[in-house]
């Protein structure tokens, strides 16, 4: 045997990527820093030296070309008795006697920083021996000939109890299992963070969950969470917190130099299952990047008169070095190209930098979900990640967005929860941000006051009238006092309790308001303005509900056929105005003109929204229940049974309008039944 082989973790835990290998195969295993790769190797090669399986065992550090050449010679002198050459000529001699002979060997590369240190030191394809190589790279020049890259992974969650569970009896503790999951959770399953916290939870005599309360709080920094250089276990060279630095500065020398840390500081701030590639890449996030090159280049003495500028396709090529250092994992292949960070490189990269520094981040972090977000939430999966990362950035730095200004991106997110139909995370979300603006920038700012209108909007929009009142009432009071009864903002919030007096049946007094907003309206912003004609509109539709429909489908049409240029290409607002008429026609007796309305109406939605949209799915219910009372139950049966189908999946079994579609089927299902019909239609 040649070189020593690194001594078996404590309480090893046998992995399921781990064979004794193939002969005549190449094994690359590749991963992150810290998933155990080398007590993988050192197990594979220690069985195979004890069974006997191999005549030669030769153990290299190879974390550098003169490591490998140093480790051949070595060996080589072992085997030519009085070879007296320099470490390359031994090293080739070597290699062409693993070429020739019959003997049974087994060649470790651990730690393989950089793929060309190995150029022509590979050791030969022979039937009866094996190759196996650890590293945290993953690039194209590790393939060739009988070569297998093998991907080793964190912990399965069954494996990081194991051995978690293991470390406790070892040091006489015991925790509840479903405790050690959700640490197992907090860490990621990372095999070394799971080994140093092990460590440190025996050390300073803590339970799990006391430790768990530690970790949680973002306020200490991972570094005093772990043992220090004096308390690693399992004779580990480096704590957590040091594991990724040389990989991040191998990816900051491919240039330009230092993109790549920015680039992984920016993802930091985000979700670590899934951030969109175009979003790093976003015009913000390559301005944050471009000050940081500015940054460095002042540094170097070369300061420059304007911001350099990082093109796309530089961002795209520091996640690929980032990639193939095992630092992301960055998937082009797949929708929005999403790139995945351990949670615990995303720590020890923000508590890298220092506070001013973390709030340009959410700053600009912000700013690239912002830009990224669609409109009308057509792409619901986009809104899903996004969403995702949303409320990521806004748990890691909230405070640093109401001081930076970065905050709006939150109003987006909780937003686009109610455009997806998630109408009570909106009102969570707009609840929680109210709250917070008023301590923050204050009850009367007009942000805070955005938020205090958004929520009684969505409660109105869940059918919790008297909340969403309740809400806007307390906020029409306030801005009377603050901006005074003739303001934009109180104009609208009247506008909204309006709308709540006509959905409680109060027809006639809602088309009232209306009417005498009109007037002021019109003061305010001239007859064509977008705000005058919605409440033409809504004067119209309440008054309408209230005894003379046709006269106001009238109108309304009349609207539709004059409106100004900016609106008459408005889908959403054309949708609004139509399917007021809809509802006018089926007061006024009109069952099927309605109906002919309202299909309208769903080709338009399907067309602009998306075939799954909440606003679609809403419009698909409404046109079935309006075919029911059209006469027409066993179609009206056959799209709720359809919609039924898509509202399950899309918003859950149990969401309000999964459920209310299930029992408006049920009902006419049972009325079918009762007139003699087939009950499983």
């Amino acid at each position: 045997m040649v070189g020593l082989i690194p001594p078996e973790a404590h309480c090893f835990e046998p992995r399921s990527v781990m064979r004794t290998g193939v002969p005549g195969a190449t094994r690359i295993l590749t991963g992150m820093g810290g998933v155990g790769k080398t007590q993988i190797a050192a197990r594979s090669a220690r069985q195979a030296w004890s069974t006997g399986a191999v005549d030669l065992l030769v153990w290299v550090t190879a974390t550098t070309r003169e490591a490998v050449e140093i480790a051949y010679a070595q060996a080589a002198a072992e085997i030519f008795a009085g070879l007296d050459e320099d470490p390359p000529q031994a090293a080739l001699r070597f290699l062409g006697w693993l070429q020739s002979t019959n003997k049974r060997w087994m060649i470790v590369l651990d730690d393989v920083l950089d793929p060309s240190d190995i150029r022509g030191l590979w050791p030969p394809i022979q039937e009866s021996s094996q190759t196996l190589v650890t590293t945290r790279r993953r690039d194209a020049a590790l393939r060739g000939q009988s070569r297998s890259l093998v991907q080793v992974d964190t912990f399965s969650p069954e494996e990081a109890r194991a051995y978690f569970s293991a470390k406790l009896d070892e040091n006489e503790m015991s925790c509840a299992p479903e405790e050690i999951d959700l640490l197992a959770n907090d860490l990621g399953y990372l095999p070394l963070a799971m080994a140093q916290a092990a460590s440190y939870i025996v050390d300073q005599g803590l339970g799990v969950r006391q430790y768990r309360e530690r970790l949680a709080d973002h306020r200490r920094k991972l570094v005093d969470l772990l043992p220090d250089d004096s308390g690693l276990p399992d004779d580990q060279q480096a704590a957590l917190a040091a594991v990724w630095d040389l990989s991040i500065d191998l990816a900051d020398e491919v240039p330009p130099v230092g993109l790549a840390s920015a680039v992984l500081c920016l993802a930091s701030m985000l979700e670590p299952n899934g951030v969109p590639t175009a979003i790093l890449a976003s015009s913000a996030a390559r301005t944050y990047l471009a000050i940081c090159r500015h940054l460095m280049n002042e540094d170097e003495g070369n300061p420059g008169d304007q911001l350099p500028e990082i093109p796309h396709e530089l961002v795209v090529s520091a996640l690929r070095t980032l990639h193939r250092l095992s630092l992301v994992s960055h998937a082009p292949d797949e929708p929005h190209q999403l790139v995945r960070i351990h949670p615990l490189i995303q720590r020890v990269t923000r508590e890298s930098v220092d506070r001013e520094h973390r709030s340009e981040l959410s700053f600009f972090a912000a700013a690239s979900l912002l830009e990224m977000w669609p409109r009308n939430g057509a792409d619901r999966d986009l809104c899903q990640i996004l969403r995702e990362n949303a409320d990521t950035l806004s748990g890691l730095a909230a405070e640093d967005m109401w001081e930076n200004g970065s905050y709006h991106v939150r109003f987006r997110c909780a937003e686009s929860y109610g455009e997806a139909g998630m109408i009570s995370s909106a009102i969570s979300q707009w609840r929680e941000l109210g709250n917070e603006a008023e301590i923050h920038i204050g009850s009367d700012h007009s942000d805070a006051l955005e938020c205090h209108t958004r929520l009684g909007v969505w409660q109105a929009r869940d059918g919790n009238f008297s909340d969403a009142m309740e809400t806007l009432r307390a906020l029409y009071g306030c801005l009377t006092r603050t901006k005074g009864p003739s303001h934009a903002d109180t104009i609208w919030v009247a506008g909204e309790l309006a709308n709540l007096l006509g959905h409680g049946g109060a027809f006639r007094a809602a088309g009232q308001v209306f009417k005498d907003l009109r007037p002021k309206l019109l003061e305010l912003y001239g007859e064509t303005h977008r705000l005058v004609v919605e409440g033409r509109c809504q004067e119209a539709y309440w008054l309408g509900r209230s005894g003379d429909p046709e006269a106001s489908i009238d109108i309304l049409q009349d609207v539709l056929s004059s409106l100004p240029e900016d609106l008459s290409d408005d889908v959403e607002f054309l949708c609004i105005v139509r399917q007021y008429i809809v509802d006018l026609r089926a007061a006024s007796g009109d069952l099927s003109g309605s109906v002919r309305e309202l299909e309208s109406v769903l080709d338009v939605e399907v067309q602009y929204f998306g075939a799954e949209h909440p606003e679609v799915l809403i419009t698909r219910h409404n046109l079935a229940c309006l075919r029911s009372q059209a006469g027409d139950d066993l179609r009206a049966i056959s799209e709720l049974r359809d919609l039924l189908v898509v509202r399950e999946r899309v918003l859950g079994e149990m969401h309000s309008r999964t459920v209310n579609t299930r029992m408006k089927l049920q009902e006419l299902r049972s009325a079918a039944s009762g007139d003699g019909a087939d009950g499983n239609v």
